[in-house]
């Protein structure tokens, strides 16, 4: 079940992966000699929408032989500025992109089936890390927007994204915990999740792009604090208090290291041959907010007490 689940996120992501590189980020290309920074935020949802994908492959990989999914974070990455590079667009690009894609994961389902005789070693900590990533980065991408004409075609990506980051952190962080640990607990925590991201991803959507902030941050506290109980935190009470103020302390961290990576973003703008920013934006990674804030956050439920019980080996 869980392989299958992790496949189906992976798949998902890919197709998402695909429609943005072909179809949404053409039509938010700027044809200038200069860009803006909201030129590049369907960038930024591709890139999430590869986050939500390489979860899935993680999970379907049960948290274990997480350096073959780096692998392919890299390679995948370095397809997408190819691609973009080469202009690829339109309806045919889109099914061929989303196919190759999609065969591509279909070679991970390969590699999940030989881990079905894992090794000695846990995957729960790389499962952990994964769903406090797509936690932390579901909200921005929900809340991504860009003030020009092609909104309506951005809007509903960034809703599909959003809600896809849901599913891979709570796939992941239900593969996660122990057999049995505090499962009532943990039901109730998946059902309040799914509704309170429902919600939220509405308001959102709902709201003037310049008024969300406090609705970001709130959904993705409570994110966070579904992770700890799903994952089964040997103290999930005291990691769900802690996540709700947790997520704005380190988006301010989160934000500044947006800013120092910036160097990164120009980078990537100069590969693809898209035209750079202007003196007047900054080129940044926004999904570079989900990035930091995931792995502090998967550090401090461990230093919490994240239990050391071995991964269970049978396919739920």
């Amino acid at each position: 079940m869980r392989t299958a689940w992790g496949l189906l996120i992976a798949w998902a992501g890919a197709a998402l992966w695909s429609i943005n590189l072909t179809l949404v980020d053409p039509a938010e290309s700027s044809p200038d000699a200069f860009a803006s920074n909201n030129s590049y935020w369907a960038r930024d949802l591709r890139i999430m929408a590869v986050v939500a994908a390489l979860a899935g492959l993680l999970l379907a990989l049960r948290g274990r032989r997480w350096q073959v999914v780096f692998g392919a974070a890299a390679t995948w990455f370095g397809t997408d500025m190819v691609l973009d590079r080469l202009d690829v667009q339109g309806v045919a690009a889109a099914v061929g992109t989303a196919t190759a894609a999609g065969l591509a994961v279909a070679a991970f389902a390969a590699v999940a089936v030989v881990a079905r005789r894992p090794p000695a070693t846990s995957g729960r900590t790389p499962l952990l890390v994964a769903a406090c990533v797509a936690a932390a980065t579901a909200p921005v991408a929900a809340a991504t927007e860009s003030p020009t004409d092609t909104e309506a075609a951005l809007t509903p990506l960034s809703v599909a994204v959003g809600a896809l980051l849901v599913l891979a952190a709570l796939g992941c962080a239900w593969s996660a915990a122990p057999d049995g640990r505090l499962m009532r607990q943990r039901l109730l925590a998946v059902a309040a999740a799914v509704t309170v991201a429902a919600g939220c991803i509405t308001v959102l959507r709902l709201m003037a792009p310049d008024a969300r902030l406090p609705i970001l941050l709130l959904f993705g506290g409570l994110l966070l604090a579904a992770v700890a109980v799903i994952g089964g935190a040997a103290a999930p009470a005291r990691a769900a208090v802690v996540s709700l103020t947790a997520y704005p302390l380190l988006a301010i961290g989160a934000v500044v290291a947006a800013f120092v990576t910036a160097p990164l973003a120009e980078l990537w703008t100069t590969a693809a041959g898209d035209p750079p920013v202007n003196a007047a934006d900054t080129d940044l990674f926004t999904s570079v907010l989900g990035l930091v804030i995931g792995p502090a956050y998967a550090l401090a439920l461990l230093a919490l007490g994240w239990t050391a019980t071995a991964h269970p080996e049978q396919d739920r």
